[in-house]
């Protein structure tokens, strides 16, 4: 799969692992489903030039990705973050990560998740984010997992789930001139 064109918006269900490794933009991916039988992972990805937002829901996986060099990611767990284990470390509520450019991830869910997933040109990350300089978030093959603000997740979360149902019913509503705007 190449990555979709400038201003788009892609919805891909892959009912196979398999289906899953060219679906990350700047991202190399391994999945291994948790449960026999079925599996299905849903991808909504917004594309405005070199950044994507990427809302996913996923039955239970294990995965291992490398992100490219190219590439930062800042990735947010949206349902059932307490059973999700990134990097040997239990996230909880509220919790996210920073992949800097050459980080590996591994990931652990054993229950059927949701996802937000934000992918960066590395040059650029920390001057479109703005990030504390003191977090050291996007550091070359580095990842860092932090706790936000309740009312910061709470705002973040929203967005997020208003993108996803927008993506879901009216898809070009967030493509094009008008996204850009917004």
């Amino acid at each position: 799969m190449t990555a979709p064109p400038d201003g788009t918006v892609t919805r891909f269900v892959a009912r196979d692992a398999d289906e899953l490794r060219a679906c990350l933009p700047g991202v190399e991916f391994e999945v291994l489903p948790l449960r026999p039988g079925r599996f299905e992972s849903t991808l909504t990805t917004l594309r405005l030039g070199d950044i994507a937002l990427q809302l996913g829901r996923s039955d239970p996986f294990m995965a291992f990705a490398a992100i490219g060099t190219g590439t930062a990611v800042l990735q947010l767990p949206l349902e059932n973050a307490e059973g999700l284990i990134l990097n040997s470390r239990r996230c909880g509520p509220r919790t996210f990560c920073a992949y800097g450019a050459g980080a590996e991830m591994m990931r652990s869910h054993r229950r059927p998740s949701a996802h937000a997933a934000l992918f960066l040109p590395a040059d650029d990350c920390e001057r479109l984010l703005a990030p504390p300089p003191r977090l050291g978030l996007f550091r070359p093959r580095s990842d860092i997992l932090l706790r936000a603000r309740p009312e910061q997740w709470k705002q973040t979360g929203a967005l997020m789930t208003q993108i996803s149902k927008t993506a879901g019913t009216t898809p070009d509503a967030l493509a094009g001139a008008e996204a850009r705007r917004a």
